[in-house]
């Protein structure tokens, strides 16, 4: 599922493009904050354990497992999920976290996704980079 889009309950997630997005809100994550998702995504609806996560997206660096929750909390925070309600992201006490929401690979021949010339890039003044919705998609 690395690169492959797929869908987490109501958002669409691009990850070879860093970017998620729902009805007519777009958000570009940062590269780490997309490759916890992926990983959580993947894994679901099994907990994944906070070192796995550590392991897989902090590889060779001596990080804390507080690294982790920051970068949880930041992906919570774009998809206006919480802890204590959680509709995405959940946490799983002393363990590790899991994904609650369906997650569905898109078949591109069903729902094609813009690529090329006529997708917005983060290059784009339309769509700049960030850490929370952009606001509307043109």
């Amino acid at each position: 599922m690395s690169g492959q889009a797929f869908r987490l309950g109501d958002w669409l997630v691009e990850p070879a493009r860093n970017r998620i997005s729902k009805e007519k809100t777009e958000v570009i994550l940062e590269a780490r904050m997309m490759d916890a998702l992926v990983l959580l995504a993947s894994e679901a609806p099994d907990t994944v354990p906070t070192d796995k996560l550590l392991e897989e997206l902090w590889s060779g660096q001596i990080v804390e497992a507080s690294t982790a929750h920051r970068t949880i909390n930041k992906l919570r925070t774009v998809l206006g999920d919480s802890r204590k309600e959680s509709r995405y992201i959940e946490t799983v006490i002393k363990r590790g976290y899991r994904v609650v929401a369906n997650v569905e690979v898109v078949d591109e021949a069903t729902h094609p996704i813009q690529v090329g010339a006529e997708a917005a890039s983060p290059r784009d003044p339309d769509v700049s980079p960030c850490m929370r919705p952009c606001g509307d998609i043109r």
